[in-house]
């Protein structure tokens, strides 16, 4: 009996010094998948940042100006009211290419000159990423075209290269693309 009171304490020490290894681990664990998280999330939002700021669609890319979508798209069919945004206190206004399937925000600089914030790509268009995506295109082609920029999706009705805050959003339908947004759809 003498002997087997040592070798009882020593087996549930074992067991709790296991329990309490087994327990930090879990704990690292978890904190090391929380950072790579982050780390993900900062590198998609850095990635969608430079994919919005890169991509064009025909001739329509972020930052072009005013001018510059007269150009390529001429006058728009209409324009939205200049808005003040509640974000930054910049005045919006959208421009509308219904009959192309596009429409355009710009943001009014400091110079008074008004940039493309964002755009939207949807039905009746036939402008094309760089990459070739467009109305129509199905969701293995976004993935193939875009794979370096997807994260985690969460959503069988879109795909998000970079993130919300800044990248591309291709909405689908049965699997094709059914409309495109290239910019911040979130604050």
């Amino acid at each position: 009996m003498k002997t087997i009171a040592p070798l009882v304490l020593v087996i549930l020490l074992t067991a709790c010094g296991t329990k309490k290894v087994s327990e930090t681990q879990n704990s690292t664990d978890t904190v090391k998948v929380a950072t790579d998280t982050i780390v993900n999330e900062d590198k998609l939002a850095t990635i969608g940042f430079d994919l919005m700021r890169n991509e064009k669609f025909g001739e329509i890319s972020m930052n072009l100006s005013s001018t510059e979508v007269i150009k390529a798209m001429g006058e728009p069919e209409t324009k939205s009211d200049v808005e003040v945004s509640e974000i930054d206190g910049t005045n919006i206004q959208t421009w509308m290419y219904p009959s192309n399937g596009l429409s355009i925000s710009f943001a009014e600089d400091e110079n008074k000159k008004w940039n493309v914030i964002s755009y939207y790509v949807a039905e009746k268009s036939t402008l094309k990423s760089t990459r070739g995506i467009g109305f129509g295109s199905s969701r293995e082609d976004v993935l193939k075209a875009y794979a370096k920029e997807i994260g985690e999706q969460a959503d069988e009705n879109s795909i998000v290269a970079g993130t919300v805050y800044g990248g591309i959003v291709f909405w689908l339908s049965e699997e094709k693309v059914r409309s495109i947004f290239v910019g911040a759809s979130a604050d």
